[in-house]
C-alpha cells in the first residue's frame, strides 16, 4: 500500500474546471423536484379517470340490467321505484321513474298503452347515469 503518483487525470479532476459544484448539485435537484410536481399530479388526474370511468360502466351495466328486469314485468305493474343494488354493488343506488306516453313518445296527461321508463343510477363518487326505455301495452 505504498503512495502512488499523481497522473494527468488525477489534476483533471481535481482542478476547478472538472466536476460539477454543490451549487449546480443543488440547481439541478430543484429544477428536477419542479418538473416532478407537475408530471405527479397529471398522474394522479389520470388514474382519478379511470376510476370515474370504472363507476361509470358498472352504473350503465347495471342500468340495462334493470331495464332488462322491467321488461319482464306485466305492464300494469311497472311505476316509480327506487332503491340500491346488492352486494358488491350496494354503493350504488337507482329511481326508476315511469311516464305514460303517446305513440309519438310526448309525454301524454292520461293512461295510454306506453310507458317511457327511464332509470337512473347514481353513485356518491358523482356518477349518475340515465337509461331510457319504452313499454308498450301490446301483446
Amino acid at each position: 500500500m505504498g503512495m502512488h503518483a499523481i497522473t494527468a487525470r488525477d489534476k483533471n479532476l481535481l482542478s476547478p474546471e472538472g466536476g460539477m459544484t454543490l451549487i449546480e448539485i443543488v440547481l439541478v435537484i430543484v429544477l428536477v423536484s419542479i418538473a416532478i410536481v407537475p408530471l405527479c399530479t397529471m398522474y394522479a388526474q389520470g388514474v382519478r379517470g379511470a376510476v370515474e370511468m370504472d363507476y361509470g360502466t358498472v352504473a350503465n351495466c347495471l342500468a340495462a340490467e334493470k331495464i332488462e328486469e322491467i321488461k319482464t314485468l306485466a305492464f300494469a305493474s311497472v311505476g316509480n321505484s327506487s332503491g340500491s343494488f346488492p352486494a358488491p354493488f350496494n354503493d350504488y343506488a337507482f329511481s326508476i321513474t315511469v311516464q305514460y306516453v303517446n305513440a309519438d313518445f310526448t309525454v301524454s296527461a292520461g293512461s295510454t298503452n306506453y310507458k317511457r321508463v327511464t332509470v337512473t343510477v347514481t353513485h356518491p363518487s358523482g356518477i349518475n347515469l340515465a337509461l331510457t326505455t319504452v313499454m308498450s301495452n301490446h301483446a
